[in-house]
């Protein structure tokens, strides 16, 4: 790929995380703002988004393709909770938050950094794989992630959790979409430019949130913590690395490569900030790896993107 266009395009996606953090620093955008519009980014646009994918194709992957997409994403993130175990036991983390680690350093922002990044950089069709690519990563994400943390509120508490976030619009989207494609419709009509027009505000306001929340963070508290930059380090570079090599090797197609290992390859996941919250974990390391990631990201990912 042409690495000045991924650099432009991932300065394009930058200047509006810069502008969230002025804004935020501004008094526009605060805490309430940020949480009000994630809920209609993730629960309204970036569904929208991922079901008016279908129409912007030509000719939808073959039901072998969507089998392949689907082995890829699972073979891939089974590989990144490989990591995250070895890793926070190479680097000796805490009982306490040991969970914490393992989560930030296997799962990654694949829906709400994901689709911005492949729509910008690879266009339609990349983003009707990552949906795809997304289902295996939301299943282990709900079911293994949160058992990650929820060893200290019991199984009612773990099977509730995994319940709820299985209704996520964003989950419900990609299954949708799936069945779309196996149904072979590709064309939405009305309802899919209705759908596409709604969509478009996933970016724009998904960059700017992120401004925001780094605004949120004291600087002089996020550079201490050796442990954050190595599990950063694993979820940037490590996973996706790793994820390349395994599916290089085995002959994948290069686009289905290529968006799988975006999507390992972003921050850390937010659903982690919560978690801690609902589970009494310690949230300072995840703060700090989740801040280090992103800033850490704007650099990495047109590495990435450029390599593939």
């Amino acid at each position: 790929m042409d690495v000045l266009y991924i650099a432009s395009q991932m300065v394009m996606l930058s200047l509006p995380i810069a502008l969230g953090y002025a804004v935020h620093k501004a008094g526009i955008m605060n805490d309430e703002v940020d949480h009000n519009l994630s809920r209609i980014v993730l629960e309204v646009a970036l569904p929208c988004l991922i079901i008016a994918s279908v129409g912007s194709v030509d000719e939808l992957p073959d039901a072998r393709t969507i089998a392949v997409v689907l082995a890829a994403s699972a073979l891939a993130n089974l590989l990144a909770l490989v990591v995250g175990f070895a890793a926070t036991a190479a680097m000796r983390a805490p009982a306490d938050v040991a969970g914490a680690y393992r989560y930030m350093i296997a799962f990654g922002n694949c829906s709400f950094m994901g689709f911005p990044v492949v729509s910008a950089v690879l266009g339609g069709q990349a983003v009707l794989l990552l949906a795809i690519v997304s289902i295996p990563a939301n299943l282990l994400m709900f079911s293994v992630g949160v058992s990650l943390f929820s060893a200290r509120g019991g199984w009612r508490r773990y099977l509730r959790s995994c319940a709820g976030s299985l209704k996520s619009p964003t989950l419900i989207a990609s299954m949708f979409t799936l069945v779309l494609v196996l149904a072979g419709v590709n064309d939405l009509g009305i309802v899919g430019g209705a759908l596409d027009i709604v969509g478009q505000l996933t970016t724009p306001a998904a960059l700017l949130i992120i401004g925001s929340s780094l605004a949120r963070y004291d600087l002089s508290a996020m550079f201490g913590n050796p442990r954050a930059y190595l599990a950063a380090a694993c979820r940037l570079l490590a996973i996706p690395l790793v994820a390349f090599v395994l599916l290089h090797a085995l002959g994948i197609d290069p686009t289905v490569v290529a968006v799988v290992v975006i999507g390992v390859g972003m921050p850390v996941a937010t659903n982690g900030t919560l978690y801690c919250l609902q589970y009494g974990v310690d949230m300072k390391p995840m703060i700090q790896t989740t801040f280090l990631s992103v800033v850490g990201s704007i650099a990495t990912i047109p590495l990435l993107v450029a390599a593939l």
